[in-house]
């Protein structure tokens, strides 16, 4: 009997680890894709005159950057906390989307690895971790650039990771870039 016990139980956890994982979606005027539902998505208002961030993903609990004053006469965004994750955790992520414009901008089909995103051309390059994210704990960090069809824009997704781009993130990350929808 307890041969039996133990061989279901095998049974089970054999195939909750043929589960797929569950997903979350993210939807917001311009952009669309589907992430692990692990993550936390968060949204802070932090447009500027040449980027408008659309959201953070991370595996970690986030917090506002930014400092809002408002009066009768204007508002005042200061973002100076950063990051809006604190530590990594093994393998935890933070990730950013955002679309940019820039004057003169010119889209480098040679600055990494080819790949498309929602049927654009993209890049995507893989380098050790410069000192912020080194501050969070991570070890890799992830460029995504996608080209626009408006001239000098582009979406950006940028990421910082706590352990190599390899295995379960790196098949996170992509099915990520496989479900965006860039409108």
């Amino acid at each position: 009997m307890a041969a039996l016990r133990a061989w279901a139980f095998l049974a089970l956890v054999v195939a909750g680890c043929n589960q797929a994982p569950t997903m979350s979606h993210f939807d917001s005027d311009g952009l669309a894709f589907d992430y692990p539902s692990t993550w936390n998505a968060a949204t802070f208002d932090m447009s500027s005159s040449f980027q408008h961030r659309w959201v953070w993903l991370s595996t970690e609990t986030m917090a506002d950057p930014c400092d809002r004053v408002s009066s009768s006469e204007m508002i005042s965004i200061d973002c100076e906390r950063w990051p809006v994750a604190s530590t990594l955790r093994e393998n935890g992520v933070l990730l950013s989307w955002s679309s940019n414009g820039f004057p003169g901008w010119a889209f480098n089909a040679n600055a990494g690895d080819s790949i498309r995103v929602d049927g654009l051309q993209a890049t995507m390059e893989v380098n050790a971790a410069d000192s912020d994210c080194m501050a969070i704990g991570g070890k890799a960090q992830i460029r995504v650039i996608v080209a626009s069809n408006v001239p000098h824009n582009w979406t950006e997704m940028d990421g910082c990771v706590n352990g190599p781009f390899n295995g379960t993130v790196k098949d996170q990350v992509m099915a990520m870039l496989t479900s965006a929808d860039l409108r």
